[in-house]
């Protein structure tokens, strides 16, 4: 309805702000419905859930039973009666949960008596002739009240032009499609725990285990493993549904990477293990989220620290990044002085080369020049250092 409402533009904003006293529904059981005829913007509108509805009752009304309809694509949603009362405030009431684009979507009531103060009158411009306000807006009557029937204005026994109800809806995201809103209905309650172990070749394993004790199916968990230092893009297994998760603003992180789950359904404990070339020492931290808010906060996380020799010569890149202007950051480590090669390749061609002396060990910032043809490249890149027969090698995606 508020989407609506921003199509009519300001000279109409301004006719609204100058209401007529006229803010009662008409007596006598009746259906009305809110029905915009106007035009339609054609943009993407992502579908939202709605939760609920918020009621602007003015004063000079009477109270009575009334139970509010949505009309969606034709089919009719009805709530459960309930008392709407006359004294003036903004009441918050439940609605049918109808996941939908708020073009195809309008608002009505059935009411046993009439007199609700929940109407505001346009002041129409017949000499506007079809650029009337008028003309796109009106509050359609049904004598006698069609229930859930599809309204149909040209079946209506009265046609109030110009004219709105003061229902506006509450909307949620609802990315799994359960019919709950992700913000405060779709909540769980996920827990995390994380071990970690070296593995051969230079390789090190996280083995996360999520548990969901709450009670709700988790049907969109995600796991984001937050690693510093970060060793690149690691293998999870099993497979992850999605590694490429869209985060809020704010949630992306440095040395992030995610996975996307399989749903977790109620009292099910779930291990996932996490693969990334070892880099001696690190303090890692993994998070478990789905749909809404936890709710039992501060044990959706597990930090795992750990303190190992360091190998032989080891690169520290971020899981996805883009060279900027040119130029791709890592840093190299070594555990003794001497000459460490690094390339970049990306589907199979090399795209740069460095030869970096240590005089000492320990780590070094280095700067790889890259063509721009690398960016037009497909696939994972991978990073190769070489020290002696000492070979570390780390992937990370340019193009997240």
């Amino acid at each position: 309805m508020g989407g609506k409402r921003l199509l009519i533009g300001p000279i109409a904003l301004l006719a609204f702000a100058q209401v007529s006293g006229e803010t009662v529904t008409p007596e006598g059981p009746a259906t009305l419905y809110d029905d915009w005829h106007g035009g339609q913007t054609d943009e993407g509108a992502p579908e939202e859930l709605l939760t609920g509805l918020r009621v602007t009752v003015q004063p000079g009304g009477k109270a009575g039973t009334v139970r509010l309809l949505v009309n969606h694509r034709g089919t009719v949603h009805a709530g459960a009666p309930f008392t709407l009362p006359a004294e003036p405030g903004t009441y918050v009431f439940p609605a049918p949960h109808v996941l939908h684009d708020y073009r195809e979507i309008s608002f009505g009531i059935e009411q046993e008596t009439g007199g609700h103060a929940i109407a505001t009158q346009t002041r129409c411009e017949p000499e506007a002739g079809e650029d009337d306000v008028c003309n796109d807006q009106s509050v359609d009557v049904y004598r006698p009240a069609i229930g859930t029937a599809p309204p149909d204005r040209r079946t209506a026994a009265e046609v109030q032009r110009g004219r709105h109800l003061t229902i506006d809806a509450i909307t949620e995201p609802d990315a799994d499609r359960d019919g709950a809103g992700d913000l405060t209905e779709d909540r769980t309650n996920l827990r995390t725990s994380a071990t970690t172990q070296r593995l051969p070749k230079g390789q090190r394993a996280f083995d996360i285990t999520v548990e969901n004790a709450g009670p709700r199916p988790a049907d969109r968990p995600r796991l984001q493993a937050s690693l510093d230092p970060s060793p690149g893009l690691g293998t999870w297994s099993p497979k992850c549904l999605s590694e490429r998760v869209i985060l809020p603003e704010g949630e992306v992180q440095s040395g992030a990477q995610h996975c996307q789950l399989a749903p977790i359904a109620v009292g099910e404990r779930r291990t996932v293990r996490l693969v990334v070339p070892d880099l001696g020492r690190g303090s890692q931290r993994f998070t478990v989220k789905s749909e809404g808010q936890d709710l039992a906060p501060f044990d959706e996380f597990a930090d795992v620290d750990f303190r190992d020799p360091l190998p032989p010569v080891g690169i520290e890149v971020e899981p996805y990044q883009q060279p900027y202007r040119g130029r791709l950051a890592v840093k190299l480590h070594a555990a003794r002085k001497g000459t460490v090669r690094v390339q970049l390749q990306r589907g199979g061609r090399t795209y740069a080369r460095r030869t970096v002396n240590f005089r000492r060990a320990g780590g070094r910032s280095v700067v790889l020049r890259v063509p721009n043809r690398f960016a037009r490249a497909e696939g994972v890149a991978t990073l190769t250092a070489r020290s002696g027969n000492a070979i570390a090698r780390a992937r990370f995606e340019p193009s997240y």
